[in-house]
């Protein structure tokens, strides 16, 4: 039980609750060897007024992965990831997070059947509090987190090193997404991947990945063309369509509008207008938004989610895979996913975007050119699908497309995919070795640039801010930025 549900009850409950975080606030470093800054100490003092025992039919593992931004949708690759270490003779175990709003829920994301499938499986459901005591018993050798933002990650980082003396890693699960929290080792999944985190986002703990022993580009596992078929039953396009009342005579638009568009009138005419064409529409949420549904969150004040606002049928998959794999091209505003459909072999279409994030937008446009249509107005739509459909493209046209988001030497045919590049190098993280290190920056952040700049189009600096477009060009000026490989 949580602090945060003892309060609510008795007063002596709460005064007992107290006394508790009293006492927890004075060991609280040396409980997990670290300095606790104040964003961390809820979390920190969770922990320990609900340590408990951790599973205890726990596998014993080389590599252990544990996620805590599970995010409600698309762990089913850490799985897959799992499995392909397992061919390659490495012992692993997966740990996921159970706790709101970031973890996969029992009895929100998961049914107990589901979840008792999963621990038959060595893939575990675990509480923040017992994730620490669940990782000391797995005796795993490396241990594998995400880099999202938030105080859990660092403070397990810190208690492994304590605890288990285990190598640390952090891995990818975005192409602009990357915090650093002080891993061994940085897997990132492309060049650009450093670049939107030092130059153009600015993220804050991105100085701290020059630390790193070693930092390798990896791809994604989360952009691959992976199914969920360890909790979810459909596996045919004609379950899919039956599931969802589609016409299967008729195309399917898979509408993917981000956390904005909820808002905007657009959102129903995007689907009038596909309908018109011709097409099934079905609407994949923003992972946030399902999250946020299900756990008792309102992100639009209505009690309804943003496709029942607007009329339409939202799959109740908690991931994207099964509509990227049976639907036939993608709508979108400023949603990321027009990253993600070349992986798919699916066309895309960008409509315009009137948010807050205009440039990303304009660099979304310019790294899925080739493989998406870019439309000046909603009403284009119809005339697009309507006189236009099908839209072809070649597998060659679709892995040029992953020059930004696949590494120099991966993702074509025949090349080694994300979860290939990974097995490789957290082999070679286990093995005391480097080969295939994008670099080892030795704490150089100048190191760290040379990595990466070749790697960035001119054209991308025009979406940074002005002071940060100036720095640059004094450096291009002087030498410092090095000529665009294309």
């Amino acid at each position: 039980m949580t602090a945060a549900v003892l309060v609510q009850g008795s007063v002596w409950e709460r005064l007992r609750v107290r006394c508790a975080a009293s006492r927890a606030r004075i060991d609280i470093g040396q409980t997990f060897g670290a300095n606790i800054t104040k964003d961390q100490e809820p979390f920190a003092l969770s922990h320990h007024l609900n340590r408990v025992a951790p599973p205890n039919n726990m596998t014993k593992a080389d590599i252990a992965i544990c996620w805590v931004s599970v995010h409600g949708g698309r762990y089913h690759a850490l799985l897959h990831l799992r499995d392909r270490l397992r061919r390659q003779g490495i012992r692993c175990t997966v740990l996921l997070n159970c706790d709101a709003p970031l973890g996969l829920q029992l009895g929100v994301d998961l049914n107990p059947e589901q979840a008792a499938a999963l621990v038959d499986d060595d893939i575990h459901i675990v509480s923040l509090s017992r994730m620490a005591d669940a990782l000391r018993e797995t005796g795993a050798r490396l241990c594998l987190f995400d880099a999202h933002a938030g105080p859990e990650v660092p403070l397990l980082i810190e208690r492994v090193r304590r605890d288990m003396a285990a190598i640390t890693v952090q891995t990818s699960s975005l192409l602009a997404d990357y915090t650093c929290h002080g891993a061994d080792y940085a897997l990132v999944q492309h060049p650009i991947s450093l670049w939107v985190a030092l130059d153009y986002s600015r993220e804050k703990t991105a100085t701290r990945l020059a630390q790193a022993k070693a930092v390798f580009f990896s791809g994604n596992i989360f952009y691959e063309p992976l199914l969920n078929t360890w909790t979810s039953g459909l596996r045919t396009r004609e379950q899919f369509q039956a599931k969802y009342a589609l016409d299967p005579a008729k195309p399917t638009a898979l509408w993917l509008p981000n956390r904005e568009d909820g808002q905007d009138p657009d959102y129903g005419r995007i689907m009038e207008r596909a309908r018109a064409a011709g097409f099934n529409v079905v609407v994949k949420l923003h992972p946030w938004e399902y999250k946020q549904l299900r756990h008792g969150f309102d992100p639009y004040g209505q009690g309804m989610t943003s496709a029942k606002r607007w009329g339409a049928r939202a799959m109740d998959e908690c991931d994207s895979s099964w509509g990227l794999a049976f639907s036939d091209v993608g709508l979108m505003r400023g949603s990321s996913m027009g990253l993600e459909l070349p992986f798919w072999r699916k066309p895309g279409i960008y409509l315009p975007y009137p948010g807050v994030h205009v440039p990303w937008y304009q660099l979304l446009l310019e790294m899925t050119r080739g493989v998406t249509e870019h439309l000046d107005s909603v009403d284009a739509l119809e005339a697009l699908l309507r006189d236009h459909w099908p839209l072809v493209y070649t597998d060659a046209d679709y892995d040029r497309a992953k020059r930004f988001t696949m590494p120099r030497g991966a993702g074509g045919q025949g090349q080694p995919d994300s979860l290939d590049l990974h097995v490789r190098h957290l082999s070679a993280i286990l093995q005391g070795r480097t080969d295939g290190a994008a670099c080892t920056p030795a704490g150089s952040l100048s190191t760290l640039r040379r990595v990466f700049e070749a790697e960035i189009p001119p054209d991308f600096y025009h979406r940074l801010r002005l002071w940060r477009r100036f720095f640059h060009a004094a450096r291009k000026f002087v030498g410092l930025r090095p000529k665009y490989r294309a």
